[in-house]
């Protein structure tokens, strides 16, 4: 199990098939001085339906997929480039929930990553 710092989705949807190397100079390009080492950072394919997550513990690179059978992963609508989430936002995300539509009090079950 992995439980990053923080998390950030990178808002625009990038070419999938880039590798640990690519994704990583992508955070810290789009991050620039906000870039923390031990986050996780989200990235989508242009449909939605696919996102992969990378993760260094100061030991390793972790790189994570995931892909939907049916529907999209309910992304951020936002102006900045980055956007941080909570690790239960993540949670609900990566299950494919609507995370946006639940507030602090409410509780849904969702996967462990």
């Amino acid at each position: 199990m992995i439980k990053p710092s923080r998390l950030f989705v990178a808002i625009e949807p990038i070419d999938l098939r880039k590798g640990v190397d690519s994704l990583m100079a992508l955070a810290r390009q789009t991050a620039q001085e906000n870039f923390v080492e031990q986050a996780a950072w989200v990235f989508r394919n242009k449909s939605g339906s696919r996102i992969k997550v990378i993760y260094w513990d100061g030991l390793g690179f972790w790189l994570c997929i995931r892909r939907l059978d049916q529907g999209r992963f309910h992304w951020p609508e936002h102006t900045a480039a980055i956007f941080e989430l909570t690790y239960e936002q993540f949670l609900w995300l990566v299950d494919g929930i609507d995370w946006r539509r639940f507030s602090k009090g409410q509780r849904v079950m969702a996967s462990g990553f």
